[in-house]
């Protein structure tokens, strides 16, 4: 979690895979124990909307909507740690494997466990890159077991995957604001 210049409160969209587990927000977000608050950054890195594609380097960075343009024709990309934000929303974090291919986006997370949390978490990933490429481009989000890079789950982002995201998100901020004496 970080605070914004605006004293927003931003969500890390790994902090949905914890939440449920979490019985110290200290533990699992940005807190400066030293100065009895939490940290401030600068965001900009998750907002750019672009990343490097592993099957070409030398091509440099690329838009997520470039990508899916291209992907249309037939092209290929593969991003590894890829980092979206959702303005709306005030999620950000790194995709493990983001995948862009004719079909549409695969969004593809790494977990040891595979639980509800985890879904929330790759469903955040999905709405923030709705943002960035439109409701018309089909995405996938999929969980992989760690240790066995299996599948454990594929599935396409829905309207309900969305608004379930959105619930998690915003039930997330709910206990921020409570914690920090924001609620009214």
């Amino acid at each position: 979690m970080y605070v914004d210049s605006a004293n927003q409160t931003w969500m890390g969209a790994s902090e949905l895979a914890s939440l449920p587990y979490s019985h110290s927000l200290e533990d699992k977000w940005n807190f400066d124990e030293e100065n009895g608050r939490y940290k401030r950054t600068n965001l900009s890195r998750f907002m750019k909307g672009s990343f490097v594609n592993e099957l070409n380097r030398d091509e440099g960075e690329i838009s997520f909507r470039d990508a899916v343009e291209r992907a249309i024709k037939g092209e290929k990309f593969i991003g590894i740690e890829v980092a979206v934000a959702s303005n709306s929303h005030r999620v950000y974090g790194q995709i493990d494997e983001l995948e862009i291919t004719p079909d549409g986006i695969i969004v593809k997370e790494d977990k040891e466990k595979i639980t509800v949390g985890a879904l929330h978490q790759v469903r955040a990933y999905a709405l923030a890159l709705q943002e960035y490429v439109g409701s018309n481009v089909p995405i996938f989000c999929s969980l992989r077991d760690v240790k066995t890079n299996q599948v454990c789950l594929k599935e396409r982002f829905t309207d309900s995957d969305k608004q379930a995201a959105i619930d998690a998100i915003e039930a997330g901020h709910s206990r921020l604001r409570r914690y920090l004496g924001q609620d009214s």
